[in-house]
């Protein structure tokens, strides 16, 4: 079970292309960016993947983050 409290110890070591929503030509995108893991993602600014993704960017950004 992911919980609050393990989530980032299960999830962020996780290839990003298995968080929803990331398909083929978005898993392209954050791997020219330099982002292999779900924890990478995560760490990306708000800002960075609104300006990069639009409001695909938020939700990627609210699921790396467990939001």
């Amino acid at each position: 079970m992911i919980t609050r409290e393990n989530f980032r110890e299960i999830v962020y070591p996780l290839p990003v292309q298995d968080l929803i929503y990331v398909g083929k030509s978005t898993q392209t995108a954050l791997n020219d960016m330099g982002v292999r893991t779900i924890g990478q993602l995560a760490e990306i600014p708000l800002e960075t993947l609104e300006e990069r993704f639009g409001k695909h960017g938020t939700e990627l950004y609210r699921y790396a983050n467990g939001l």
